[in-house]
């Protein structure tokens, strides 16, 4: 792998890290009402599932209805 190809993912490994983040800092920070499921489960599946764990988590996990702010 030469300098070229990790200048081309770097972008898409950082975006992988920042929405890691974004989430479990979202999961951390959302009433246990308006998550969908056990946190743990979220936990494993943000942090194991690449790219497909914070999205799962982030469109179906969430549940804004849940509670009024």
């Amino acid at each position: 792998m030469g300098a070229l190809d990790i200048r081309l993912l770097a972008p898409l490994i950082i975006l992988e890290l920042l929405m890691k983040i974004i989430a479990l800092n979202d999961l951390a920070r959302r009433p246990p009402d308006q998550v969908k499921g056990p946190r743990l489960l979220w936990i494993f599946l943000i942090l194991l599932v690449s790219m497909l764990g914070w999205v799962i988590y982030l469109v179906w996990g969430r549940d804004d209805q849940g509670h009024e702010s």
